[in-house]
C-alpha cells in the first residue's frame, strides 16, 4: 500500500464527515477515485494504522494562470462559500490559500465549473449571440448553483467550522500578503430574460459530484 496516497484517502474520509454537504461529497467521490487510480481498498485506509487527523495548517497552492473573466470570478466565489479555499489574483498568477486538503478539492471544482457552464454557453449559443446574453447567462447560472447548494447545506454544526477556516485563512493572507484588496462588483448587464433561463436551469442542473468523479460511474454517484 502506498503510505502517501493512504494518507491522502484517510483525510478526505475526514474531510467527508463534514457537515458541509457540498464538501463533504466532493471529499468521499476524491477519496473513491484516488484508491480506484491505486488499487486500494477505502475502508483498509480509513481502518489502517495511519494517521487519519485533518490537516488544519494554511498553506497555498500558485498556478501561473489567469483567472480574470466573469465566469471565472463567479465560479471562486463558489469555492470560497462551499469548500474553505480563498483565492487571490493577479494578472499572471492564482494563488489558492486554505489547508492542503481544501485546495485539492477547490480546484479539482473550480475546474469543473469553468468547464460545465463554457459547455452551457455553448450549447446555447444560439440564443446567447451578444455579450449582454453570455454576461447574463453565467450570472443566472451561478446564482441558481449557489442557491441549490445553500438548501443542500446542512446547518448544524458549521457556523464553527466556517468560522476556524475563515479566521485561519484571513490571518495567512493579512501575514504573507498585507496589500491585497478585494475586487470590485461586477458590473450588472442588462436583464435578458432568455439567458436568465437557460442559466438559471444549467446552473440549477449542475452536479458537483461530477468534478470529482470524472467521469460518469455508477459506484461513485451512488455513494452518499
Amino acid at each position: 500500500m502506498s503510505e502517501t496516497i493512504a494518507k491522502r484517502i484517510a483525510k478526505l474520509l475526514r474531510l467527508a464527515e463534514s457537515p458541509h454537504q457540498a464538501e463533504a461529497e466532493a471529499a468521499i467521490l476524491k477519496a473513491h477515485e484516488l484508491a480506484t487510480a491505486h488499487g486500494l481498498e477505502v475502508e483498509r485506509c480509513r481502518d489502517s494504522d495511519i494517521a487519519t487527523s485533518l490537516d488544519t495548517d494554511i498553506t497555498e497552492v500558485v498556478e501561473q494562470k489567469r483567472y480574470t473573466t466573469r465566469l471565472h470570478r463567479w465560479a471562486r466565489s463558489i469555492i470560497r462559500e462551499y469548500f474553505y479555499v480563498t483565492a487571490i489574483v493577479s494578472n499572471t498568477r492564482i494563488w489558492w490559500i486554505g489547508t492542503a486538503t481544501n485546495i485539492e478539492i477547490a480546484r479539482h471544482v473550480f475546474a469543473f465549473l469553468c468547464r460545465e457552464c463554457r459547455r452551457c454557453l455553448k450549447k446555447n449559443k444560439k440564443q446567447l449571440r451578444s455579450k449582454n446574453a453570455r454576461d447574463e447567462f453565467i450570472n443566472a447560472f451561478f446564482i441558481a448553483l449557489n442557491w441549490k447548494l445553500s438548501q443542500a447545506q446542512k446547518t448544524d454544526n458549521t457556523a464553527a467550522l466556517v468560522c476556524l477556516h475563515d479566521k485561519a485563512t484571513a490571518e495567512y493572507i493579512a501575514k504573507h500578503y498585507p496589500e491585497t484588496t478585494k475586487a470590485k462588483a461586477l458590473q450588472r448587464p442588462r436583464k435578458n430574460q432568455t439567458a436568465q433561463y437557460l442559466g438559471w436551469q444549467d446552473g440549477y442542473n449542475t452536479n458537483i459530484r461530477t468534478a470529482i468523479a470524472g467521469k460518469e460511474n455508477p459506484e461513485l454517484e451512488a455513494t452518499p
